[in-house]
């Protein structure tokens, strides 16, 4: 009997609906029946949910149908569109499809309306066209909440209807929060609450009476005490205005042997964003008070932690206990009548991210340009150096202009863009420079009177580097700006690691100029992915001055000037990670030029630990990478695959291996090898680093390099006739069939340290027909049972060997194997990342090239001999050069 798709929808939806509707930010399960003879089984099923394919869960249900189901997580816009449940069985196949739209639950960004009509009542004005709405309707419900100004927990007031609403039984002259929360209908269509009205309390009858014989004197007394007060308050605002780090609590050393992480406050509503990055935050819960344990000194701020007590502070608070310490931050809200002139609304990306008026950037005015004074920028303080920041929202395309009119009047000499052009599918800032091999003629493009002029472009694996000329019409003088584009930011969430972000932030900061303006920072609206770059610099430098941090209230500073710096509570989080990770790895990098000298320093040893410093970095190495959990290597762990593995404790991940292209009647499974895409330092998937081939693996070998163009292969063991489990993978002569590949011989030649051997790897199928030229380097100068090469100049010789070919072939990734594919595959990949660094920025990092491995592979470079010899190769390269200082 044919399949059969009887079914295919959400949970909740009803059988076989064309359409389904959808709240962000919501989890739905979508289940496809399937029916037949024979019964579809899982590797018969296909659900693609907007043009991705997803796994399915598969149980039997009785009656002779299968029930397959996947969870969505976190829907969003992006995931609109078309769904397909197909199913294909020897006896047939079929489909059905539905409709995905996705709503987004509304929400207001300005407060409602509230008066207080008596001591115990208040009434909230509610009018929808008044509200500056954004999201879907239709909107079925007005919820007020409510709550004392001192308190966090809220109370709601549910309500349906527009008009006035009372909210009653309150407390005479005390102060409240008051807010609004819109819901649309569907499951999660709660949209987050707005921002909220304060407001008080009338004072009782009695009181009132008693106290207005005293009116007249009593206003002009208190008019006198007010203007004293904020006489006095001004001069402090001033006199701290120069001092940025004095809000640290900088010189307040921690008395005792550990900072207390404070109480962490209640969790915030969990809210929906609408604008993508641009979540309105709760109003905060007040901080919470710490108690003192016996003996202990706390110091006057909670929030500063010294570096050495930095680990238990993170251990002890935990993810959530983090995300708590950020809800108790306030979002300060100052006046923004600027960026709401009608001539300036639409140079805003968001409707809900505007710029302060008393920090926004303030351009000269141009009379012939109406509003031409507004850029949504605003100037944010460093650690210690006022408007040492300006943080922006990423140029539009009528705003591109201003951009770079403000890189100009300010003087900056680096911008800083924490975000691609598009992501998901979704624009997010404008491409506002002229890029290499682009329409422009020599690179130039001309932004209102300013001309940019691209001339050179530098890319890394999770940044690239531009050097920009700027020049002013009408002078003479000629400018550059460095334009720093960091690519590694996911479309979704935080990185995965730390690693490059912390060394992005390094290379930023080493990169500005004595005496420039402030560095200019953006993503696309300016306030979270720019506030978490700004904080991780800012925090750097407070390390280095008073060897401990104080998130909290840097990220409090940042708000009173833009609006919602650091948007999310896992930014928030991944500051402290970032963070931990910098403390705990330490400076590694060296630059060229003192390199020799700082060698013979770590070559000697520690008389307290007995260990140089190349065995102390590679302890501490150990300690920060984590291994690799079952829960992260499901596949290699599958009972299919586990034969695959050359040894248990070396697998790949998950989210890192390649997969290969299942062929036709392949059962589950199939897509499996031992390997790893790791990042080189100028390419992200620069390697791929396998085991040796198996027996049972030659064919997958053969395939990944065809699925994955990799046309590149370092052998870094030797063959062994006694050990029949490492085989020779290629034909002496002639050809050899693997499976619908066919490997032939073209040549072979001896190097000094590597056979190299030329094959065409060729793909003759009814769907494909394609013939690529791989080269193997076989490096024969790492004979078996030694711990390193023969010497330092055979493996650089290697590395040339296989730069040229690369440069030839077009640079797809290179695979590295050895024995267990850890070993020496890593120390071949630390000196290609950390050499490829040193021609770049003229600094040698090996620790840091090792990190970069472990965070996907674990236990690359796999002993100390590796970790050094690693160091002996940046030492023999600089070596062939007559001056360490003019390496280029």
């Amino acid at each position: 009997m044919s399949p059969r798709v009887a079914r295919f929808g959400t949970t909740t939806s009803a059988t076989n609906a064309g359409s389904i509707e959808l709240n962000a930010g919501t989890n739905v399960t979508f289940v496809c029946e399937t029916r037949g003879d024979p019964l579809p089984q899982a590797a018969d099923v296909t659900f693609m949910f907007s043009s991705r394919k997803l796994a399915l869960s598969t149980e039997v249900s009785t009656g002779g149908t299968t029930v397959h189901r996947t969870l969505l997580r976190n829907i969003s816009i992006a995931d609109a569109g078309q769904s397909s449940c197909s199913v294909m069985t020897v006896a047939g196949q079929d489909n059905r499809e539905v409709s995905v739209i996705v709503k987004v639950p509304p929400t207001t960004s300005v407060p409602p309306p509230v008066r207080p009509t008596s001591p115990t009542e208040l009434t909230v004005d509610i009018q929808l066209s008044k509200l500056d709405l954004t999201g879907d309707g239709e909107i079925i419900a007005k919820d007020i909440e409510y709550k004392l100004a001192n308190e966090s927990s809220w109370k709601t007031l549910t309500n349906s209807e527009e008009g006035e609403v009372r909210i009653r039984n309150l407390s005479p002259n005390t102060t409240y929060n008051v807010r609004l929360v819109l819901s649309r209908p569907g499951e999660g269509g709660r949209g987050r609450p707005g921002p909220a009205a304060t407001v008080s309390t009338l004072t009782s009858m009695a009181a009132a009476a008693q106290s207005s014989a005293g009116a007249v004197a009593g206003g002009v007394i208190a008019a006198l005490l007010v203007l004293v007060l904020l006489a006095v308050v001004g001069l402090f605002i001033w006199r701290r205005k120069g001092s940025p780090s004095s809000r640290l609590g900088k010189g307040k050393k921690t008395p005792t042997t550990k900072s207390r992480p404070p109480e962490p406050a209640e969790e915030p509503p969990p809210q929906v964003n609408i604008y993508d990055e641009i979540p309105g935050p709760p109003d905060p819960p007040p901080r919470p008070d710490l108690a003192l344990e016996d003996g202990e000194l706390l110091e006057e701020n909670p929030y500063r932690v010294q570096i050495d007590a930095l680990p238990d502070y993170v251990h002890q608070l935990g993810p959530d206990g983090i995300k708590k310490e950020f809800s108790t931050i306030s979002d300060h809200r100052h006046p923004y009548a600027v960026s709401k002139k009608p001539g300036n609304v639409a140079k805003n990306r968001y409707k809900n991210i505007v710029s302060y008026d008393h920090s926004r950037v303030v351009f000269q005015d141009q009379p012939t340009r109406p509003n031409s004074d507004y850029i949504n920028a605003s100037y944010i303080d460093g650690y210690d150096k006022v408007k040492a920041f300006i943080a922006c929202q990423g140029p539009k395309q009528d705003t591109s202009r201003d951009m770079w009119r403000m890189v100009w009047q300010e003087r900056s000499a680096c911008v800083v863009m924490v975000t691609n052009l598009v992501e998901n599918g979704r624009a997010k800032c404008e491409r506002y420079w002229p890029e290499e091999n682009n329409e422009y003629e020599n690179n130039v493009q001309t932004y209102g009177d300013i001309t940019v002029t691209a001339e050179k472009v530098s890319s890394m694996a999770d940044y690239a580097l531009r050097l920009l000329q700027v020049q002013k019409a009408g002078v003479d003088e000629v400018r550059e700006v460095l334009h720093f584009q960091y690519t590694s930011w996911p479309d979704y969430g935080v990185p995965k690691h730390p690693t490059s972000t912390i060394n992005f932030v390094k290379r930023v900061k080493a990169s500005i100029p004595r005496g420039a303006g402030p560095t200019i920072v953006h993503c696309s609206a300016g306030v979270g992915r720019s506030g978490t770059f700004i904080t991780i610099a800012a925090m750097l430098d407070m390390i280095e001055e008073e060897g401990a941090i104080n998130v909290h209230d840097f990220v409090d500073a940042m708000r009173e000037n833009r609006m919602t710096m650091v948007q999310t509570p896992e930014q928030y989080v991944f500051i402290y990670t970032a963070l931990l990770e910098a403390t705990q790895c330490g400076n590694t990098t060296i630059p060229t030029d003192e390199f020799r000298d700082r060698f013979s320093t770590l070559s000697r040893k520690n008389p307290k630990s007995g260990l140089n410093a190349f065995q102390e970095e590679f302890k501490r190495l150990a300690r920060v990478c984590a291994p690799l959990t079952p829960d992260k290597t499901r596949s290699a762990l599958a009972p299919m695959n586990k034969d695959k593995n050359r040894f248990s404790s070396v697998l790949a991940s998950d989210s890192n291996r390649p997969m290969l292209t299942p062929r036709p009647g392949d059962p589950p499974g199939t897509d499996y090898i031992n390997a790893d895409f790791l990042d080189g330092y100028k390419r992200k998937d620069a390697f791929l680093v396998t085991q040796s081939p198996l027996p049972g693996t030659v064919t997958d070998f053969w395939r990944m390099l065809s699925d994955h163009r990799s046309v590149s292969v370092i052998m870094l063991n030797q063959l062994n006739p006694k050990d029949k489990s490492v085989v020779k993978y290629w034909p002496d002569a002639g050809s050899k069939t693997f499976g619908a590949l066919e490997v032939e011989m073209v040549s072979e030649r001896q190097e000094k340290s590597a056979i190299v051997r030329q094959f065409k790897l060729s793909t003759d199928t009814k769907f494909d027909h394609q013939s690529n030229i791989v080269h193997q380097f076989e490096f024969t100068a790492w004979p078996s049972g030694r711990s390193t090469p023969t010497s330092v100049d055979d493996l650089l010789e290697l590395l040339g060997l296989v730069e040229k070919w690369q440069q030839q072939s077009g640079n797809g990734p290179i695979t590295v194997h050895c024995i267990n594919g850890v070993g020496r595959s890593g120390v071949f990949c630390t000196a290609h990342a950390l050499l490829d660094r040193l021609k770049t920025e003229q600094v040698v990092d090996v620790f840091q090239a090792v990190k970069t491995l472990r965070n996907h592979r674990p236990n690359m470079v796999e002993t100390e001999e590796h970790y050094q010899f690693c160091y002996q190769v940046a030492l023999a390269y600089l070596a062939s050069f007559d001056t360490y200082a003019n390496f280029k």
